[in-house]
């Protein structure tokens, strides 16, 4: 079975009405901290088909204390109840060129089959949930229906909330497998559990049907065997799934591949080539995900693309994080430190950058100790100002991972989680109990990178207009060790900086000293008259 590395780490909380969109959420339990991810298959009598256990990090509860306002150039949130306003088009149009051909027999049918040959398919702009999460388009069933998701290189398999969830808010968007001529619930009744990083658990029945990441039919996987959900836990109003894109490597007799979304997308439809890859960017830009040949057209330069072979010992898009370095924002950029070598797995189903906590500490305490007014968080960890955060002069860092220097940028790492006070903080979690790196969107942001299931590699290459550089080469293996960085924190009485509380306390003083002057100056008055 699989282990799930979604870590979403956004709130869950209902304290804020205005919380993405203002409608209640549920809370991010602490107490799933010890439990990292775990999936189990059970038939009709109860009886174990694929079990697994994994212990696993702390998840500390994330809040995000605010959102009013999203960018202008992002799609907004569900504001109505039955679908989700501001994505522009559910048409998707294709991308990429045909595969070439010259003949007479190719030419005809590609007039009388438009995708005929069709190389790549674009799914539509994604929403970015305030660099924190992606969520886009997924059409399943015949006739098909609509979905928004998240997709999670960090799991394996797709779950979407149905129908059968009579406990799921009437307002959410949910599969109707009777509404579906294509639908086939498995039989016997196979129940399946999933349990995800943060907190989110899905349960369901499996079935296969068809299923498509974009509205054209020649993209679909045919026949595909997901979960349809009838039980959701922590599961967002606007979120009606997950759908994993992990790389199966590895993959053992417990594990039903049939699951496994892009194998069977090649299989049935246009594709060619067993690939996905994402284009990632900011809130100011729109992010999506090409499906079968990558789209040379984006590449800041063809020459600048690398590949990095998977390890093959796991489920996921993985290698090795051995190294970090300063690229500017320090005194010191020349030296390269060593890490431990440790796994570590790209995924767009997590937020943040997250390691060992030693490791972590050593460049996220660096970088906060360069803002003036960092007080701690109850959630986030530590906050502070957002304009004492300035983009422009932060320190930005480098991961040696896969034997390439990995450029981690400002505005990758920081995240504005209260709209309304303008408070900021940055997207890195350490744990002293795992011996591995989540290379989240913090880490994935700016790059164009493809995923290549035949040739089990990631190629990554910054993409046109990109802030990034070209990640480079390592010639050298590092042998500093980090130096121990303790965190310098501005201590918070009542919520403000020393020095604050203080000058309110002296002008209190000297208000109350006024006060109380003026009242002996008048009860003398009166005493005298």
């Amino acid at each position: 079975d699989e282990v799930l590395f979604l870590n979403r780490r956004f709130s869950r909380s209902s304290r804020d009405s205005n919380h993405l969109g203002g409608s209640p959420t549920c809370a991010l339990e602490a107490d799933h901290a010890a439990r990292l991810d775990e999936e189990h298959t059970t038939s009709e009598d109860g009886s174990f088909v694929h079990p697994f256990e994994k212990e696993g990090p702390e998840v500390q509860t994330i809040y995000y204390e605010g959102g009013k306002t999203i960018s202008k150039r992002m799609h907004r949130l569900p504001t109505h109840p039955k679908h989700h306003e501001g994505v522009s088009s559910r048409a998707l149009g294709k991308h990429g060129d045909y595969e070439s051909s010259q003949s007479y027999l190719d030419s005809l049918l590609n007039y009388v089959w438009p995708s005929y040959g069709q190389s790549s398919y674009k799914l539509a702009d994604m929403t970015n949930l305030y660099n924190l999460s992606y969520l886009g388009e997924i059409y399943v069933g015949t006739a098909s229906q609509s979905f928004l998701v998240i997709w999670d290189t960090g799991s394996g398999s797709f779950l979407c909330r149905s129908t059968y969830c009579d406990g799921c808010p009437s307002a959410t968007r949910k599969f109707n497998y009777a509404s579906s001529t294509t639908w086939v619930k498995q039989s016997p009744q196979t129940e399946k559990t999933v349990t995800y990083m943060d907190g989110t658990q899905l349960k369901g029945y499996y079935g296969t049907d068809r299923v498509c990441p974009t509205s054209s039919d020649n993209s679909c996987a045919d026949n595909f065997k997901f979960t349809a959900i009838h039980t959701a836990t922590g599961l967002r109003d606007y979120e009606d799934g997950i759908i994993g894109l992990w790389s199966g490597n590895t993959l053992n007799s417990l594990y039903d591949d049939a699951t496994m979304f892009m194998p069977k997308m090649t299989a049935d439809s246009t594709i060619t080539q067993k690939v996905f890859s994402w284009y990632m960017t900011g809130q100011s830009g729109k992010s999506y995900i090409d499906f079968g040949a990558p789209n040379t057209a984006v590449y800041s330069s063809p020459s600048s693309l690398f590949w990095i072979d998977i390890l093959s010992d796991d489920y996921w898009w993985t290698n090795r994080v051995t190294g970090v370095r300063w690229s500017s924002g320090v005194p010191d950029t020349s030296t390269e430190y060593k890490y431990s070598s440790k796994k570590g797995l790209t995924d767009t189903g997590s937020s943040c950058l997250i390691g060992p906590k030693a490791e972590v500490d050593y460049f996220k305490n660096t970088i906060l100790n360069t803002i003036s007014g960092v007080t701690s968080h109850s959630g986030w960890g530590t906050q502070f100002d957002c304009s004492d955060a300035n983009i422009a002069t932060l320190p930005t860092f480098e991961l040696l991972f896969g034997g390439y220097w990995f450029e981690v940028k400002p505005e990758d790492y920081i995240i504005e989680f209260n709209s309304s006070t303008k408070k900021c903080s940055v997207c890195f979690s350490g744990y002293s109990t795992i011996d591995y790196w989540i290379l989240g969107d913090a880490f994935m942001r700016g790059l164009y990178s493809i995923h290549d299931y035949d040739n089990l590699r990631m190629g990554f290459v910054p993409f046109v207009g990109s802030t990034k550089k070209v990640p480079v080469k390592a010639t050298t293996t590092p042998t500093t060790t980090p130096p121990v960085v303790a965190l310098n924190l501005d201590t918070s009485i009542f919520g403000l900086t020393v020095g604050e509380f203080l000058i309110i306390a002296v002008l209190v003083v000297i208000i109350v000293g006024i006060v109380v002057l003026l009242f002996l100056f008048c009860y003398a008055q009166l005493a005298l008259t």
